[in-house]
């Protein structure tokens, strides 16, 4: 394992780019409350049935992306390595179960 300082701690990084203490939701996606928050403007628009409420879903999505993008320059200029092994195994939005 390598090991590297972050903020005066040292946190244990697998080969595979997991920290082993991490929270379960961040194995299957970078980024779970932006999910959670699509999932949930997509089921509002489900439940009324109606186009302004899909656009909005579609509004938060493209201005999340954009929000992401900029968190994830900022994550890769203070973690580093540690934090590219973890972009590359884990995806931005949904875990590909199939690689299980």
């Amino acid at each position: 394992m390598k090991r590297t300082e972050v903020y005066s701690r040292t946190r244990d990084v697998g080969a595979d780019g997991q920290l082993p203490g991490a929270p379960r939701p961040y194995r299957f996606t970078r980024n779970p409350m932006y999910l959670a928050g699509l999932g949930l403007w997509l089921g509002w628009a489900v439940f009324y049935g109606r186009l302004p409420v899909l656009a909005g879903a579609a509004l938060w999505a493209a201005t999340n992306s954009v929000i992401i993008t900029r968190e994830e320059r900022a994550l890769n200029r203070v973690f580093g390595e540690e934090y590219h092994l973890y972009k590359r195994s884990v995806p931005r939005w949904l875990h590909n179960f199939s690689r299980d």
